[in-house]
This record gives structure tokens, sequence and C-alpha cells, in this order.
């Protein structure tokens, strides 16, 4: 339910305003069942866009700008993007695709 309300809070407040892509799954623990919501946004700039911290839930999340010259983090950031669970104690419940388009002029 978290990972859907935000994707529509997303599509819903920002669709028009910025270019976004993003990938948000659930993730089930094959351990201990626990589950977990992970995600993967794209975005122009280095920061965390106003837009993005407007938004009523923003301090719920872990916003972490990641170093695309580490191999690892490359790594883990492709596995989210192509749905593979980053480690193996994890598997894939649901996956909702994000894609944001500012309006051009």
């Amino acid at each position: 339910n978290a990972m859907h309300g935000m994707a529509c809070r997303l599509e819903e407040h920002l669709d028009g305003q910025m270019d976004l892509f993003g990938v948000i799954h659930t993730f089930v623990s094959h351990e201990t069942g626990a589950y977990k919501v992970i995600g993967v946004f794209i975005m122009d700039g280095t920061d965390v866009p106003p837009q993005l911290k407007r938004m009523a839930d923003f301090e719920h999340y872990h916003w972490n700008k990641v170093d695309s010259h580490n191999a690892t983090v490359r790594k883990f950031v492709g596995a989210l993007v192509t749905a593979d669970p980053p480690v193996p104690e994890l598997g894939v419940m649901f996956t909702r695709d994000i894609s944001l388009q500012r309006k051009r002029r």
C-alpha cells in the first residue's frame, strides 16, 4: 500500500513539473517473511528536487544519492531497474514503474 500510495502521489502532484523515472518494489525476506519497499529514481540534477521535498510523506523515506562510479552500487541499482532482487535473501512481491515528464514549451 505504501508503494502504490507514493507512486500515485508522485503521478498526481508532479507529472508535468519534472522529468523522473523510477521503479519501486516490495520485497519479502525469504528468512523472516518481513516486507521491505525499495526503489530507485533517476532524475535531473544532483540533489533531491524541491517538488519531491514538498510531498506530504517525503520525510518517511530515505533518499540517498548514489555513486555511479561504484561497481557495487551500479549492480544494486541495475538489479532494481530490472526487478531482480538486489540481495539473495529477498524476493520480489510487487513492482511499480513511474515515469513523469516535464511539460515542454
